[in-house]
């Protein structure tokens, strides 16, 4: 998962992602998953959409599956 936001956020497709990047982009994301699982929870709402320009598989199979994220919280993806 975190490879793939590196990859897909650099304009170099040839860029090698070192080490110690993908250790940081691991402990973000998570710090980041709770929220991005539970933020109708955490936030007290009714309901959340999280909105972006694509869903990574690991997250499409997270929030359709619904059984690790709060049933009234949507990923949307945005079209361009």
């Amino acid at each position: 998962m975190t490879e793939w936001v590196l990859l897909n956020t650099s304009k170099d497709k040839n860029v090698k992602i070192e080490e110690s990047q993908k250790n940081i982009a691991v402990q973000y994301f998570l710090l980041e998953l709770p929220i991005m699982t539970h933020s109708t929870n955490i936030l007290e709402l009714e309901s959340c959409d999280f909105v972006y320009h694509t869903i990574p598989k690991f997250l499409k199979h997270l929030y359709y599956d619904k059984k690790l994220v709060s049933p009234t919280q949507n990923f949307l993806v945005l079209k361009g």
